[in-house]
């Protein structure tokens, strides 16, 4: 019995992206995404908007931001949504972390939301992004010590798979979609007010070419 559910859940995996492949020319765009947009709802917001403007229906799959990139060097998916992998502030402070005050949350995997949750049960420090602290903020005794520093910008980067090297992927709905949350009117306008009317505060901030422009020019 153990033996045929493991061929299956091993069969529904695979699935997924030959699914997505053939859905490739009937306007579906699959997205495999870092966690944390996934868990503050932008994902899903963006993804919603965008199909009822279009028609083009977008879904994600929630990964690491290396297994998604992974997936994208695979062919696997049509499109990634991540940030920088690397904890580059460890090393621009000259610090290694590593020893018995640095702790690596084990099921870091489940997202941010589980980690932070962790961290504040055992009154710890942690580095983590605005929205998923706003998010849990009244779940939590945890206050912000350092904020606002040009050093712990995140900035999320929309990857789209190169065609020529796999030429099963949307690439041409996936365009439209980049171009969409990019555009001034349109996915930016989202991401600037997405958190607001909840939280009393934005948990994300638009940055596109399109975006940067019309603040240099005000």
């Amino acid at each position: 019995m153990k033996k045929y559910i493991l061929n299956l859940i091993f069969l529904i995996i695979l699935i997924i992206p030959f699914s997505a492949f053939a859905a490739g020319g009937s306007k579906f765009i699959f997205l495999s995404s870092t966690i944390g947009p996934i868990d503050s709802g932008i994902v899903a917001t963006l993804e919603d908007a965008f199909e009822k403007e279009t028609g083009i229906r977008v879904r994600h799959v929630g990964a690491g931001t290396g297994a998604a990139l992974k997936m994208a060097e695979k062919g696997q998916i049509d499109l990634v949504m991540a940030h920088a992998e690397s904890l580059v502030l460890w090393e621009k402070a000259g610090i290694q972390p590593k020893g018995k005050w640095y702790v690596v949350y084990e099921k870091g995997s489940e997202g941010n939301a589980a980690t932070l949750k962790y961290v504040d049960q055992e009154a710890a420090y942690t580095m983590i992004d605005r929205a998923t602290y706003l998010s849990l903020k009244d779940q939590i005794k945890l206050v912000i010590l350092v904020e606002g520093d040009e050093a712990l910008l995140n900035f999320i980067s929309l990857i789209p798979v190169n065609p020529e090297k796999f030429p099963k992927v949307n690439y041409q709905d996936t365009m439209k979609f980049v171009q969409w949350i990019t555009a001034l009117e349109k996915g930016q306008l989202i991401i600037r007010d997405f958190g607001k009317d909840k939280y009393g505060s934005p948990l994300f901030f638009p940055n596109s070419v399109e975006w940067q422009k019309t603040q240099k020019s005000q």
